[in-house]
């Protein structure tokens, strides 16, 4: 796969969790080590929320990092920010950057946009 994107540069890659022979993250791995500007959208049929975690945390196209889902979370039980801070160890500057980050990365309007679509996409709910 490494040499069909460096040959084509597709943009964005589209990347399947379950690959035969590879796991999808371990491909997504490589592909960011050596090729940070791809862009990836990963699919998947699992239902396995670990598989999904992971994906987000190897930082495919669209997704978001485990603490940026983590602060979403909070911010839609209305935690202020010096809380959410407080209650994963980073300062109220660093929640911020995550929440600024992850309405980027979801193209979302607002803070309220944002979270919506994680609760759309099953990013965060009940069970998450």
């Amino acid at each position: 796969m490494l040499p069909l994107w460096v040959r084509h540069h597709p943009n964005p890659v589209l990347l399947d969790l379950a690959l035969p022979g590879l796991k999808g993250v371990a491909l997504l791995k490589k592909l960011r080590a050596s090729h940070p500007e791809a862009q990836v959208l990963m699919l998947t049929a699992s239902e396995d929320q670990d598989d999904a975690l992971a994906a987000l945390d190897a930082s495919a196209t669209g997704p978001l990092a485990r603490r940026e889902l983590q602060v979403l979370g909070m911010v839609s039980e209305e935690v202020a920010d010096d809380d959410i801070g407080a209650r994963l160890g980073i300062t109220e500057r660093t929640v911020r950057a995550h929440v600024v980050s992850a309405k980027e990365k979801l193209g979302a309007a607002n803070t309220t946009h944002a979270v919506a679509l994680c609760f759309t996409r099953g990013l965060l709910g009940p069970g998450r």
